[in-house]
């Protein structure tokens, strides 16, 4: 039987955003961190790419939950919610359970379309505190700067506190031990640099070790210092 509903945010970037994670667009402002990276925008496009986050609505979805048992949470996806987001094993989803928590990082572990177009899937929590990153990319072929979303993960439980107070605080994110990004990105890239949300000084993290491949995402090992 179906016990209760829980509000699902699917898909890497939406789920950025619904984890406080800001400045994947916006790069105009003195407040953020990309100031060279404007320099190369105006060089290339005459301008700075302005924010289309703000104020945009998440696609928070409601999904009913099944079950929740050792492997994960078994959940049910309204047909008529189906978004354009197409989901696949190892996709992200931002979860919100119970209603009045803040939203939880999680990963798609099994899924199936049943006969009547509904998906069933089992979702995981992803182990450790996850936290909103901005991954700035030079690209290998062209040299250009780009910017991707990218979640930190602590496995020492941090305080409950609010997202984005915890963003600001560039110190305590520093000790994040591993970062999921999209896939492949690290393999065409010459440079990958992480950013808070709206923060002008780059992290002293870098990339270590690969720790697992998705079809989606990839996980790496952190070590501390440029």
């Amino acid at each position: 039987c179906i016990d209760s509903a829980v509000g699902v945010v699917p898909g890497a970037q939406a789920a950025f955003h619904a984890l406080g994670g800001r400045g994947l667009k916006d790069v105009a402002s003195g407040l953020n961190y990309g100031t060279h990276l404007n320099h190369e925008q105006i060089a290339v496009f005459g301008h700075v790419v302005r924010d289309s986050e703000s104020g945009s609505e998440l696609p928070c979805e409601q999904w009913a939950l099944v079950r929740q048992d050792e492997a994960g949470l078994h959940l049910l996806r309204p047909l008529l919610l189906e978004s354009d987001e197409r989901l696949r094993v190892d996709s992200l989803l931002a979860i919100q359970w119970p209603h009045d928590r803040p939203y939880r990082l999680a990963t798609v572990c099994g899924l199936q379309v049943r006969k009547d177009g509904r998906t069933a899937l089992i979702a995981r929590w992803l182990a450790g505190d996850a936290h909103p990153l901005l991954a700035e990319v030079r690209e290998k072929t062209s040299g250009l700067l780009s910017r991707h979303p990218a979640f930190g993960l602590s496995a020492v439980p941090l305080p409950d506190e609010d997202a984005s107070e915890y963003a600001a605080d560039d110190n305590k994110l520093e000790h994040l031990d591993s970062v999921i990004l999209p896939a492949g990105l690290s393999a065409r890239s010459t440079s990958i640099k992480f950013y808070s949300a709206g923060r002008e000084k780059a992290l002293a993290l870098r990339l270590h070790e690969l720790v697992a491949r998705g079809s989606e995402n990839e996980r790496w090992s952190l070590l501390a210092g440029q």
